[in-house]
């Protein structure tokens, strides 16, 4: 953040795994994402807001894929 590239290990996915979860609304959406992506990523706590914004951006570019 703060201008640096980040990459996020895994972000399809967690955002398919949340996106199954059929949320609502976008707090419970964003805390859903940070949670997961947390298993695999470090997100310095300071930046949790920030990257929430940024994973639910990119959660909602994201079709839901059905098997």
């Amino acid at each position: 953040m703060s201008g640096i590239p980040t990459g996020i290990i895994l972000l399809d996915e967690c955002i398919a795994h949340v996106k199954i979860q059929d949320l609502k609304s976008e707090p419970e959406i964003q805390a859903a994402l940070i949670k997961r992506v947390k298993v695999y990523n470090d997100i310095p706590p300071d930046f949790e807001d920030k990257y929430g914004q940024a994973l639910f951006e990119e959660y909602r570019k994201m079709p839901l894929k059905r098997e």
